[in-house]
């Protein structure tokens, strides 16, 4: 897995989905903190195709937006 430079990240995986493949397309719930609005938090719910392509998601993200990760949640293969 690679490193961020904006925060440290936590993957986690929903139990009642089983274990995730990340070499196959997957949906996943990533959480960003936005530090603006009631909780300061963002969620986005997305289909990537591999590891790859969700980080590229993610570093996408803090260096436009600004905004640091929070948390990834893997919720199935598909």
């Amino acid at each position: 897995m690679k490193g961020y430079p904006c925060t440290p990240i936590e993957y986690a995986s929903r139990p009642y989905k089983g274990v995730i493949n990340l070499n196959e397309a997957f949906v996943a719930t990533i959480q960003f903190y936005t530090g603006k609005g009631y909780t300061g938090l963002f969620d986005v719910t997305n289909r990537f195709n591999n590891q790859a392509h969700m980080d590229n998601y993610i570093n996408l993200m803090c260096r436009k937006k600004g905004w640091s990760l929070d948390e990834v949640w893997m919720l199935r293969n598909i």
